[in-house]
Parts: structure tokens; C-alpha cells; sequence
């Protein structure tokens, strides 16, 4: 499994965290893993082949945590968690209220104007993903982890925002939310999108990194089928996809 430059980047950043899986040494592990029957260390985010090569735009999906890890370190790197993800995990259509599932049919459908080819079973090739919590206690049925993780973390994730340059970056219900507000600001739309006769709602937002601007869509968790996210965000995918491709075009000067 090669490390390709952006996964580099990735790593070195974990090192110098000290958040590596294979170099673990955070100060907060003995506060996070108090408690816990089942305690797993960080795990790298999921940078897939095309978000690296940036022929589309680059989505960022923000969750919460990990829900459950694997113990082995040497499966939580940067490389390790792409090949998983890219070549192993297989899609399983028939279970479309899962969280993984629906991360990848929201891909899939904000990318259509982009790549017209694409299938739902491609989406895992086109996107990144990171856990606003690095670590996992492993809660029976993947629930979510206690506020000490994500109090801990959320400084972490500004790093890997930055190293990963999205264009889009998604956040994934309340805590990923609270995350991103946290640690960037947000920004005035420009006139190019006041122009259009275009609906804004309003989880959508623009903030700004570093010298990046990115559109910033705040979705509701798809954690079950009646949460919000069914009843609000997936009906507005084609508003979310008429933004995103006038945001792409505006710093793109076009």
C-alpha cells in the first residue's frame, strides 16, 4: 500500500499530534479511555485515490466518532484506511438506512453534474472522511461517545481540514456541527450567488481556511430513518447540487 503524497501529509500531521496510530502518544488518552471496557486508539481519516487527484470537487465528510475500531494500529493509518475502503468494503444497496450508505449515496448524488458516469458504487473513490472524535470506545451498537472525546479532539480536526483542502466540506449532525463552528469562521456569500435566483437554506454557509473558502452544507445526522436528514436534507439535494456547482464556478472565475 503506497503513501501518496497527501496521505504523507496526513501522516506527518498525526506524528507531530502525536495521534499516530503506529506512534501513539496523546496526552489524552488516559481522560478519553476512562471508564471504557474497550478502549481504541486514533484512527487516520479516509482519504480516497480521486479526492487526492482533485479532477472533481473535493467533498469532506465531518462525522462524530468512529463508533467501533479496529485493534490492529497497522489498520487505522492513512494508506491502510483508504485501501479498506477503496478495495475491500463493498456497498451493501440493500441496507440504504445505514449511515456509511447514505455518506455514499450523498456523494454520489452531489457529483452527478461533475462526473455523469458515476454510480453509487463509485462514490467510495471520490470522497474523504473525518471523525470529528479520533478515537473509539467501541459502545454497544455503535453508539455515540461521551463529551469527553470530542472536547479532547476537536482541535485535531482543524489540521486535517486544513491538509485536506475541500472544496465542500459536510458536517454530520450535531457534534461534527459544533466542531466546525468552533474552529473557522464564517464568511459573507459573494455577489455571484446573491445573484441567482437560487433558494439558499439555511445549513448552508461559506467559511474560511487559511486562504480557502468552503461551502459548508450543515446536514443532519442519517443515523435512522425518520431523523431530519430524510425528511429535510435529501429532498434538497438538488438545491445543495445547483450550489455547490455555482461555488465551483465562481473561484474558478468562470
Amino acid at each position: 500500500m503506497p503513501i501518496t503524497p497527501l496521505l504523507q501529509k496526513l501522516e506527518s500531521y498525526y506524528r507531530s499530534e502525536s495521534i499516530y496510530s503506529l506512534d501513539f502518544k496523546c496526552p489524552y488518552r488516559a481522560d478519553c479511555s476512562q471508564g471504557s471496557v474497550s478502549f481504541t486508539e486514533a484512527k487516520s481519516a479516509f482519504v480516497s485515490s480521486g479526492y487526492e487527484l482533485h479532477d472533481y470537487p473535493r467533498i469532506l465528510i465531518l462525522s462524530a466518532d468512529p463508533g467501533s475500531g479496529w485493534s490492529d494500529p497497522n489498520q487505522r493509518t492513512p494508506e491502510y484506511v483508504r485501501y479498506h475502503e477503496e478495495e475491500i468494503y463493498r456497498l451493501d444497496e440493500g441496507r440504504t438506512n445505514q449511515h456509511w450508505y447514505q455518506t455514499h449515496n450523498l456523494v454520489y448524488q452531489l457529483l452527478k453534474p461533475f462526473k455523469l458516469d458515476i454510480k453509487i458504487g463509485d462514490a467510495k473513490h471520490y470522497f474523504a472522511h473525518v471523525n470529528s472524535a479520533k478515537c473509539s470506545v467501541n459502545n454497544p451498537q455503535r453508539s455515540q461517545a461521551g463529551d469527553i472525546l470530542f472536547r479532547n479532539c476537536y482541535r485535531f480536526a482543524k489540521g486535517e481540514i486544513q491538509i485536506l483542502e475541500p472544496d465542500v466540506l459536510i458536517s454530520q449532525g450535531d457534534k461534527a456541527k459544533k466542531c466546525v463552528a468552533a474552529l473557522f469562521n464564517e464568511i459573507p456569500f459573494p455577489d455571484s450567488f446573491l445573484a441567482q435566483e437560487i433558494e439558499i437554506p439555511q445549513e448552508v454557509r461559506i467559511i474560511q481556511s487559511k486562504e480557502k473558502k468552503i461551502l459548508w452544507l450543515q446536514l443532519y445526522h442519517p443515523n435512522q430513518r425518520q431523523s431530519f436528514y430524510y425528511k429535510r436534507n435529501l429532498p434538497r439535494i438538488p438545491i445543495y447540487r445547483s450550489l455547490i456547482e455555482l461555488f465551483i464556478s465562481d473561484l474558478n472565475g468562470k
